[in-house]
């Protein structure tokens, strides 16, 4: 450079050309906008609700360990065993080989307009790899995929409130499908799942 001369060396700028475009390649290999979703939990994890039933609804807790994960689970006022209106089953792997965690819902029955409260818990081993947990339900709200939220302090602990919809004086089951997701089949090897 001479006097003030804003040229730059011809080697700074084919290293300044060369970095830029190393940048503007890798761009869009860092995008992580879409992710995709693989499944981690195995397909018919469901927890059941009476709607305008009296009683509470027995669930199919499917437990392959003994004791029970749903043993100890209590409900939100505090109430736990025969006592409880708390539904609890055990969350089961893809190939139903490990339980990894519960999923609950209290209360199990009610009238429409009824608050439900689904809560899952992934256990220790497994919270690091489902980075996504959401509940499918179908019936009067449609079928729809709703996401649970997760604890801050917490990263296996999962929660989201439901109300039922419908008429006043309505009777039917519903059911809840707890889906817990992966990204990309990073941990399990697995490949197929959905995008987001």
């Amino acid at each position: 450079m001479r006097n003030g001369d804003p040229k730059l060396p011809q080697s700074a700028g084919v290293s300044l050309l060369l970095f830029l475009g190393v940048l503007l390649g890798l761009g869009p290999a860092c995008n992580n906008d879409e992710i995709e979703w693989i499944r981690f939990n195995a397909d018919g994890d469901v927890l059941v609700v009476d709607i305008g039933g009296e009683s509470p609804v027995a669930q199919n807790e499917g437990c392959a360990d003994e004791p029970s994960l749903c043993d100890d689970v209590v409900a939100l006022d505090g109430t736990a065993g025969a006592d409880a209106d708390i539904g609890c089953i055990c969350m089961s792997s893809s190939l139903r080989a490990n339980d990894v965690g519960t999923a609950t819902v209290d209360p199990t029955h009610g009238d429409v307009g009824t608050r439900h409260t689904v809560r899952v818990e992934v256990l220790d081993a497994f919270e690091d790899i489902v980075q996504r947990v959401t509940v499918y339900t179908d019936g009067q709200r449609g079928d729809e995929e709703i996401e649970l939220l997760q604890d801050s302090a917490d990263p296996g602990s999962w929660a989201v409130e439901l109300k039922s919809l419908g008429e006043a004086d309505e009777v039917r089951t519903d059911r809840f499908e707890i889906r817990l997701y992966e990204p990309d089949g990073t941990f399990s090897g697995e490949t197929e799942g959905t995008e987001e």
